[in-house]
């Protein structure tokens, strides 16, 4: 641990010294692109930046900082703009002996290379006083500039905000395709800002939000300008792992990929993490689990590794592990409502509607799946089919089942709910309405048409025709099987 700690480091928030609200995502970019360059060297730890973001404007020590993300460096610093001119101050802090390693203010004129010239210095600094010197091809990656166009690199930043906000919505990502194609139209050649753009499109897509062949497509046209400007880039590796899970659900495939972007850039948490999302979808399921294990110890104040491992394990049947890691982590994150929501959905695997609904019950209601998911199956849990009925009513359930993959979700719980109830006309009547919506909707990707003709195949049933059941379930497995995907893929053979 003591070795493990000397070679690690946390790059505190850098403080806005111009205090005008408007630069603050402009000295946060400055500080997340360190945080990139920093993440490409190997044999050194850093903190990831969800985890260092929670120490802003801290009243802490840095020894309690320290001790809480398990670093033997802690570098702080600020950023000031005024005019056409840039300072940048960091000073570098060994924990254990409160010793100042090393501190620079950096005063230059405003441009892109000369903001990377500072980051490339304040990198090197860190990386001397943790690690040792840098080679020939750590200091060549260094050195190159993603774009010479200060607008279009501002914009870059923004977008990046916003996929850096802590909540998986549609809002976040539709802000960053503002800017991230504002940057592209200022420069377009920047690769990293057409990397970005895969993803959003990536997402749009696999929320549901857009599922358009149209959408689809500028997704491929983004993925091919990165590989056209910057082939060699992590960030264009990534953007074709991206299209490869997103868009074409070939998931061996996005581990590869992933794999590959990760091995340029070992310190980077989120690869680490999409890397570990994609191996649960394969047959390297314990790989995935391992991967998220590691991204959780880069990113120790970061839910979303340990919400996505905790579902891996639930789905695995490993009940009493999952129950472990939450019991440690609600604590940790008392916020975070997606934890309480895979707690009262492990209280119901383990046949304690009790407890689950206690649980539930403190939950605000939270756009998210597992949300949705457990108020509406707690209900049937419960066989109370009015209260399904109820739920299923709720304008923010019926409103995230409107996204594609969930089309017809809602009728088919309430086609089942009546059924239940003892009421078969109106079930067969809901069942109708739930094969009109489905059979009605465009095409969209292989995992979103598994998901609604698995729903489909149900409401078939329901409605009395269980010939034309079977055949949709067949033909929602042949889309998406557990060959192709271990992890729904199991959900779409039941």
């Amino acid at each position: 641990a003591k070795q493990s700690r000397a070679n690690s480091i946390a790059v505190l928030p850098f403080a806005n010294r111009s205090r005008l609200e408007d630069d603050l995502f402009f000295t946060d970019g400055i500080h997340d692109d360190l945080l990139t360059q920093l993440a490409k060297l190997d044999g050194l730890k850093v903190i990831s930046r969800t985890s260092v973001m929670e120490y802003r404007n801290t009243t802490k020590k840095i020894p309690e900082i320290a001790a809480e993300l398990g670093v033997g460096k802690i570098l702080e610093g600020g950023v000031q703009r005024a005019g056409d001119r840039i300072r940048i101050n960091a000073q570098l802090i060994d924990v254990e002996t409160d010793e100042h390693l090393w501190a620079e203010t950096f005063d230059r004129e405003m441009t892109v290379e000369n903001i990377f010239d500072i980051q490339s210095e304040i990198t090197q600094q860190i990386t001397q006083a943790v690690r040792g010197e840098l080679n020939d091809e750590e200091r060549a990656n260094l050195a190159r500039v993603p774009t010479n166009n200060l607008e279009a690199y501002e914009a870059y930043l923004k977008a990046r905000t916003f996929m850096h906000q802590g909540d998986y919505e549609a809002e976040n990502f539709q802000a960053a395709e503002v800017w991230a194609r504002r940057a592209v139209a200022l420069d377009p050649g920047f690769a990293q800002a057409w990397a970005m753009l895969v993803g959003i499109h990536g997402q749009a897509v696999w929320i549901g939000y857009d599922a358009s062949p149209e959408r689809e497509q500028l997704a491929l046209e983004a993925l091919e300008k990165a590989q056209e400007f910057g082939p060699e880039l992590a960030e264009t590796i990534a953007a074709e792992a991206e299209y490869a899970y997103r868009i074409e659900n070939d998931f061996p495939k996005s581990v590869v990929l992933y794999q590959r972007a990760h091995d340029a850039v070992p310190g980077d948490m989120d690869l680490l993490f999409r890397l570990g999302v994609a191996q649960r979808r394969t047959a390297d399921v314990l790989g995935g689990r391992k991967s998220l294990r590691e991204a959780m110890a880069l990113d120790p104040n970061n839910a979303l590794p340990i919400s996505v491992l905790v579902e891996n394990l639930i789905l695995g049947g490993l009940l009493k592990e999952a129950d472990e890691v939450l019991d440690e982590a609600i604590p940790r994150f008392p916020t975070v409502q997606d934890l309480k929501a895979y707690q009262a959905q492990l209280r119901m695997h383990q046949g304690q509607p009790e407890q689950a609904r206690a649980i539930f019950e403190s939950i605000p209601p939270t756009p998210t799946p597992t949300y949705v998911d457990v108020a509406t199956q707690l209900d049937f849990l419960e066989r109370d089919y009015d209260a399904v009925l109820a739920t299923l009513d709720q304008p923010m359930i019926r409103s995230f089942n409107a996204n594609r993959g969930r089309i017809g979700v809602r009728e088919m719980y309430r086609a089942w709910a009546l059924r239940l109830k003892g009421e078969p006309e109106a079930s067969t009547m809901e069942a109708r309405q739930c094969i009109e919506i489905i059979s009605g909707q465009p095409p969209a990707s292989d995992q979103t048409r598994a998901f609604e003709l698995g729903a489909l195949a149900q409401c078939y049933i329901l409605a009395g025709e269980p010939e034309l059941g079977v055949r949709a379930a067949d033909e929602s497995r042949d889309l998406m099987p557990e060959s192709r995907d271990l992890y729904f893929g199991s959900l779409t053979s039941a």
